[in-house]
């Protein structure tokens, strides 16, 4: 949802930092659940007002209770976890009694260890109460007397009542998002945990409707969420609910009117849609499983912006150096220190801050992410998640809803080809969700940044956490003004022609009944799509061959379920069932679903091929069979019987006509070739499987 400039604009890596991010996952802290709550900032005792409608956590005296909590970043320091009354005043250390206690701080939790059990005072009771997570981050000057601190709180009730009902499902009652069971709650979905208090994104396939897939994050920690809803393409949305006129992540730079190359491994480019009154922003990413967000609001804004979401607790001060750039007292660190180097470069770059004040826009009071309107895209493979987000502040951003707001995409795809990210979506110019800027003529500040995943627990693929210093970057555009597209020069690793490739001449289309399949072809590659009109339980092939017949045949199959599908490539040798090709396949981008109630493969296959189970499809003496059938109970592809047909290979190039792209929701109808040969007459039948 956003533009981009041309390269001359000044690129600043300095986008706000998502680092010693602490928010309670359970008990769940009080909305808003802002996770950048540090006391220098913020007032005390939990850096946001206390809520008297908070529906209270209900826990039971003497008794132990495992807290969980989001860490984005882990700073130096331990953490605390206290039991306050309703002014702030300390009622119980609960850490206190730990053998590890270090004034009042237990060791701190590494990456992926985000819970820590405390045990309740016997004896102990209060009707409504305060559980206060307390996180320090010793790198940092804290208020005078004082540490750094980082605060989160969730309104608890503590009883003690010892009824084995409370024991088993807690109060409320699985937290009102399932059903007390003989020995556990029973949660609805996406709720989990077990008392049901965590909210997953989505726990199967079937919360991510007919196009969409139930995608782990990969998370080894307690974060929340564990899974997440990716779309098909054709469809968009934080569940794939909704319908998307971009069917295709991949594009031509020279149809975009901007451009800025972000960093050495992003670029971005833009366009303006008056006649919809959309913009569109393409991505090139080179690299994958990460996320990345953009965002974007209008300079001629003030800091008064953050009071349209749910508000912090702000100090009364005028220091505003002191708030939001709190000094650093450790520049005597060893230069030699390369240990640290990363760490210590991510700390001063998000919270040391000089770097930031140089470069600030003259009269601009806003940190980077104030009242950010955002785009978060997640892709992996053929799959993506592309989502309206927005940030009031330094704390992670959330989903527009989140803030009382609602999605505001017009259209959205993502893919990953050969390890680079293709990212696509648009977005009116104008909206009346306050949690979206409109785009109007005028300059604007346009935020970029990615994950830094790792191999441990800190920074998981998917996960939106910290980005590190090295990967965000700001900028300011004009998003309404047309800038002539400034390629980059071109290097050996930076491709000048279009992505991808253009084709090379050859493309049709083929119906049989409800069989309808088109294949296109390019330089070094054929792409090919087939669908059926069947909700799963179908499998769908295309086959190759110097012959029209079966044997000898080099065939691609494409089994589609109901949750699930995939694209083998396979030889045929004669009439029975053909098999897998273990050499190696020719095949691959396979994509798969069911959308609309047609059941649907698309699969690219190398032109030139050496693999005696492959036939290479450079020259015009072969065949495309066509072919269809029913899953068996075990899965195993069964008889096609005269569901078969077979095309002559179409060689004659069209000429190359620009077009533009289709706006509807359904797949591209490319011209028809000339007409096929009728069906073969052939009596032969294939050898039944067993």
């Amino acid at each position: 949802m956003v533009v981009m400039q041309r390269l001359a604009v000044l690129l600043i890596v300095l986008v706000g930092g998502l680092k010693a991010h602490v928010s309670l996952t359970y008990p769940k802290a009080d909305y808003p659940q802002y996770d950048f709550l540090h006391n220098v900032g913020t007032k005390d005792p939990c850096g946001i007002p206390l809520n008297s409608s908070t529906v209270p956590t209900t826990l039971r005296a003497d008794s132990e209770v495992t807290i969980t909590f989001r860490v984005g970043y882990v700073t130096t320091g331990g953490i605390k976890v206290e039991l306050l009354d309703t002014d702030g005043n300390v009622l119980h250390d609960l850490t206190a009694r730990d053998p590890e206690n270090n004034g009042g701080f237990v060791s701190p939790p590494q990456c992926g260890d985000t819970s820590w059990t405390v045990t309740l005072p016997a004896g102990f009771a209060c009707k409504r109460c305060v559980l206060r997570l307390v996180h320090q981050a010793l790198e940092f000057t804290g208020p005078p007397g004082a540490d750094y601190l980082f605060r989160s709180c969730a309104t608890v009730t503590v009883t003690k009542l010892k009824g084995k009902r409370l024991l088993r499902c807690g109060t409320p009652v699985c937290s009102g998002h399932g059903k007390c069971g003989k020995k556990s709650c029973r949660c609805k979905s996406p709720w989990y945990g077990p008392f049901c208090q965590y909210k997953d994104g989505c726990r199967s396939h079937a919360d991510c409707g007919s196009h969409g897939r139930c995608i782990s994050l990969d998370s080894c920690s307690a974060s929340v969420p564990q899974h997440q809803c990716f779309c098909q393409k054709g469809w968009f949305g934080p569940n794939c609910s909704q319908k998307s006129p971009l069917r295709t992540a991949a594009f031509k730079k020279s149809q975009y009117s901007s451009h800025v190359r972000a960093s050495e491994n992003l670029d971005i480019w833009t366009k303006v849609d008056k006649g919809k009154n959309e913009l569109e922003v393409a991505i090139e990413f080179r690299g994958e499983n990460t996320w990345i967000g953009i965002g974007l609001r209008p300079n001629n804004i003030n800091e008064t912006c953050r009071a349209t979401a749910p508000g912090l607790y702000d100090k009364e001060t005028d220091d505003e150096e002191t708030l939001t750039e709190p000094e650093d007292e450790n520049d005597h660190r060893d230069d030699d220190d390369d240990d640290n180097d990363e760490r210590e470069m991510m700390r001063r770059d998000a919270h040391g801050s000089e770097h930031e004040k140089e470069h600030k826009h003259e009269g601009d009071e806003l940190h980077p992410m104030d009242c950010m309107d955002m785009i978060v895209a997640k892709v992996s493979g053929n799959l993506y998640r592309i989502v309206d987000f927005y940030s009031r502040d330094r704390s992670t951003p959330h989903e527009d809803e989140w803030f009382g707001g609602e999605q505001n995409l017009a259209a959205a795809v993502g893919r990953v080809i050969d390890g680079v990210t293709y990212i696509r979506f648009r977005r009116p110019l104008r909206s009346d969700d306050e949690f979206d800027h409109d785009i109007v003529d005028g300059e604007y500040s346009v935020v970029w940044a990615h994950g830094m995943a790792n191999d441990d627990c800190c920074f998981r693929p998917l996960e939106l956490k910290y980005h590190g210093s090295a990967n965000r970057g700001k900028f300011a555009a004009n998003l309404l003004e047309e800038v002539p597209t400034e390629e980059a020069e071109p290097t050996d690793e930076e491709p000048t022609e279009e992505v991808p490739t253009e084709p090379a001449g050859r493309k049709g289309s083929f119906q049989m009944d409800d069989y309808r399949a088109s294949w296109q072809f390019y330089a070094d590659k054929a792409v090919f799509e087939a669908s059926v009109a069947a909700a799963g339980g179908i499998w769908i092939g295309i086959g190759f061959s110097r012959t029209p017949h079966m044997p000898n045949s080099d065939i691609v199959v494409g089994r589609v379920f109901s949750d699930r599908f995939d694209v083998t490539d396979r030889w045929a040798s004669r009439l029975s069932r053909p098999s897998i090709d273990k050499d190696g396949s020719q095949v691959f981008d396979m994509e798969g679903g069911v959308t609309d109630g047609r059941s649907w493969i698309s699969f690219s296959r190398s032109i030139q091929s050496d693999d005696s189970m492959d036939l290479s499809l450079d020259g015009c003496d072969g065949y495309f069979l066509f072919a269809r059938g029913n899953l068996m109970s075990n899965g195993l592809i069964g008889y096609h019987g005269r569901q078969r047909r077979w095309v002559k290979l179409w060689c004659e190039p069209e000429p190359e006509t620009p077009t533009e792209e289709k706006e509807d929701n359904e797949p591209t109808t490319l011209p028809p070739p000339p007409p096929p040969p009728p069906p073969h007459n052939s009596q032969t039948r294939q050898t039944s499987p067993h």
